[in-house]
């Protein structure tokens, strides 16, 4: 799941994290401060 998410997000930027972000209000178990933790993760890790 989560190279999904950071697939999804490498490939469509702020699309896919406001994507996430919509997903987070109709399924609550995510919480959104994990989306944001995880936008930031590709850009923080050596390729």
């Amino acid at each position: 799941m989560t190279n999904f998410v950071f697939d999804l997000i490498n490939q469509f930027s702020y699309m896919a994290i406001s994507f996430l972000i919509a997903i987070e209000n109709v399924f609550p178990p995510i919480p959104s401060e994990v989306i944001y933790l995880l936008q930031d993760l590709p850009h923080t890790t050596p390729k």
